[in-house]
Formats: structure tokens, sequence, C-alpha cells
């Protein structure tokens, strides 16, 4: 049997299945990273699904759900609670995007994925191509092309174009996507 964890987006609301899974983590004692066989997420899943899988510099999981949750707490008011005016809103994103580069660059650091605890599988969509583009970790152990920062995959997945503004990231070989 392959157990699969997939977690939605949904910006701030991401609170929720934090709150669900620090639960889960509670009742059975073990880190989400080792009772599930792949993490799946978008948007605010994936950064969740990018923070079960980072690893501590003891080898361990570097963020109990219960750290997500203090996450939303905390880094949510920073990252949506800079609005842009309504008129601007109409010709830009939302939210400034100062406010989720710097809780993902404080969360995430130079981590790559293919450093990741367990298989975690992230979506985002590449507007240069037109097409989905997904991060898969095993694949990033694989081909260095694949292996991004942890922090410019979740702006990726989180770049939903109404809210933050796109971004282009660079893979471990400076391949830019």
């Amino acid at each position: 049997m392959i157990k699969v964890l997939a977690i939605d987006g949904g910006g701030i609301r991401g609170i929720v299945p934090a709150l669900f899974l620090k639960r889960l983590e509670d009742d059975i004692e073990r880190p989400v990273s080792e009772i599930f066989d792949y993490i799946v997420g978008t948007s605010t899943g994936g950064i969740l699904a990018l923070a079960l899988c980072k690893p501590s510099a003891g080898g361990g999981p570097a963020f109990p759900a219960e750290d997500l949750v203090r996450f939303y707490e905390e880094d949510g008011p920073k990252i949506f609670g800079l609005k842009r005016g309504i008129i601007l809103a109409a010709r830009r994103p939302r939210y400034h995007a100062d406010g989720i580069d710097g809780g993902l660059n404080a969360k995430f650091g130079m981590t790559h994925l293919s450093e990741c605890r367990a298989n975690v599988v992230v979506t985002a969509y590449d507007m240069t191509n037109r097409t989905p583009k997904v991060f898969l970790s095993w694949k990033a152990k694989e081909m260095k092309g694949e292996d991004f920062l942890l922090r410019d995959i979740a702006r990726a997945t989180s770049a939903a174009p109404t809210y933050f503004s796109p971004v282009q990231i660079a893979d471990r070989q400076n391949n830019a996507q």
C-alpha cells in the first residue's frame, strides 16, 4: 500500500491543514514525513509539504507540524497583511512579495529539493512555456537540472497571479525556469 498526503492551496487558510497535521503528529507521536510515502502540495499546500520534508542538521525533520501552525500565526499577517490599493490590485498582484520572500527565506534557507527527507511533489505553472511544472524530490536527486532551492519552489507554487507576482527560479546548475 502506498500512502499519499495531498495538501491543497488556500493562502492563509493553510493554517487549517497545519492544525490537522499537528493533531496527527500529536496523536501518532511521529513526524508526518515518516508516515506517508509521498507528500504532495500546491500553493500553500506546497509550502507545507516542503516544510514537512526539510531535514534538520541532525537528519530529523526541521519543522514539526506545530512549527508550521506558528508560521501561519506569526508570518501570515506579514505575508497577507500588505495589501495594495484597490486600483493597483486590478493591474498588479494583491500582496507585496516582501513578506512571503522573507518568510520563505527564513524557513528554507539554502536547502535543495534533493535533500528532502521524504518523496515530495509540488506543482507550479511555467508561464513562459505555458505548461504545468512539477517538482519531484526523487528526480532532483538524479538530475542537477531539477534540483531547486526549497524556498524558490515554495515561492513558485504560491505565485498565483492575482495574489503574488510570478517568480523566475534557477536550478542548481543556474538554469532559469
